[in-house]
């Protein structure tokens, strides 16, 4: 089953795995005060970010990572003939 004809797996597997980035990013940034010991400089709206908030800034990442590094691959199969 080619998983690119349909579009639809791929966003819930990508919704399911940025849910389950955003989770520990969103505990050792806000319950745990990474944000705001290690990041004093942000302005003070991004030293404490919404969980929501984390989930769309990975898949703005994982976005911005396909585009400016798109894989690239190659193949190629040669036939002997005899």
């Amino acid at each position: 089953m080619n998983v690119n004809a349909l579009p639809f797996i791929g966003w819930a597997i990508s919704a399911i795995v940025n849910v389950s980035m955003a989770i520990p990013f969103y505990i050792g940034w806000n319950l745990m005060g990474i944000g705001i010991f290690y990041f004093d400089f942000l302005p003070e709206k991004w030293q404490t970010i919404g969980f929501w908030d984390t989930v769309w800034l990975f898949l703005c990442l994982g976005i911005i990572k396909s585009v400016c590094f798109p894989i690239v691959s190659a193949s190629s199969t040669s036939e002997v003939k005899r």
